[in-house]
């Protein structure tokens, strides 16, 4: 079963997923069981997903999706994939049927025979899908999908999971709507935040440390956001590393209270255990995050932010964070 800390993503990455334009986006979060095929081997294991998408006409539609793969013998594995899809239709009541592709970018804590015992292995496959889903008046939707994912350099794997989801936009007014104009982003362009969480090191023992952040943020149009961060990610036994990034958000207004949104760019950081004994140096890794923010007052907003640590020295982490944060 998932553990907290893959339950503190889900919900993270949920919050995420985004688009250019809220209307009918749909987001939905998926749980089930998957069996990985690796020669004469075979496993099984858990699945889980959050998936954000968005009609391009009434039979083809986009969308981005993370996915966990479980843990079965030597490999936690989890990736991130874009599909294209046809429907059968785009019904507002009553069941629609969907095909999709996609690539497929994996991260596999892997086991090795270096002194952690582990490696973080980066590649690419291909992610296809089917699906049925049945829609509801009130915007929600129940689904029940396939998912077989075709890696190079790893192992095969097939999914079967439901999920549950929403429609945004098929409502006339969010029921946490504001006053029309109160949440306009051009009367807070900037935003800083102070964040506190929890770093977990994508090893088989998921080590962890107390993690702090400072972050400011500026919004450069609608759905586009800036921002340079300062991140401490603690002592974690395998890692003990700070430094700071600078990130491109893609984002969006799903109500006029809550907006979410995703990023990514250049981490420079010191790993204090990575070169042990020698003077510090910066490793420049790939900071992939996803933000979901709750307006309280056009000034005041809080938001969980999930950062992704994707190094080239086998020390990749997740980083949860929970910030309070002011615009002006």
């Amino acid at each position: 079963m998932p553990t907290t800390t893959q339950r503190i993503r889900a919900i993270c990455l949920a919050g995420a997923a985004l688009s250019l334009s809220a209307s009918a986006a749909e987001l939905a979060v998926y749980q089930g069981g998957l069996q990985v095929s690796q020669g004469s081997n075979r496993a099984q294991t858990y699945s889980w997903g959050v998936e954000y998408r968005h009609p391009i006409s009434d039979h083809f539609s986009g969308s981005l999706i993370y996915l966990n793969e479980g843990h079965v013998p030597d490999h936690h594995r989890d990736g991130t994939g874009a599909q294209l899809w046809w429907r059968s239709g785009q019904a507002d009541v009553g069941p629609v049927f969907e095909v999709g592709a996609g690539p497929y970018r994996f991260f596999d804590t892997t086991a090795a025979g270096n002194g952690a015992g582990f490696a973080d292995a980066h590649g690419w496959g291909v992610l296809a899908s089917a699906a049925a889903n049945w829609y509801f008046e009130s915007g929600w939707f129940a689904s029940l999908r396939v998912n077989r994912v075709q890696a190079r350099h790893s192992y095969n794997s097939t999914a079967l999971i439901a999920g549950l989801g929403y429609r945004f936009g098929s409502e006339t007014k969010p029921r946490d709507a504001a006053p029309e104009g109160l949440y306009d982003w051009r009367d807070g362009r900037w935003e800083i935040d102070g964040a506190l969480g929890k770093t977990v090191v994508n090893s088989f023992h998921s080590e962890h440390a107390f993690a702090k952040s400072a972050d400011l943020r500026l919004k450069l149009t609608d759905h586009l956001t800036g921002s340079v961060s300062f991140i401490n990610e603690g002592d974690a036994r395998l890692e003990r590393r700070w430094g700071g990034a600078a990130q491109l958000w893609l984002d969006d207004q799903l109500t006029e209270r809550f907006s979410v949104g995703a990023g990514m760019g250049p981490y420079v950081a010191i790993d204090k255990y990575h070169h042990p004994g020698e003077k510090s140096a910066p490793d420049v890794s790939l900071l992939v995050s996803a933000t979901a923010a709750y307006a309280f007052t056009p000034r005041w907003v809080t938001r969980a932010i999930w950062h992704r640590v994707a190094t080239g020295y086998s020390r990749d982490a997740d980083i949860f964070m929970l910030a309070m944060g002011y615009r002006f």
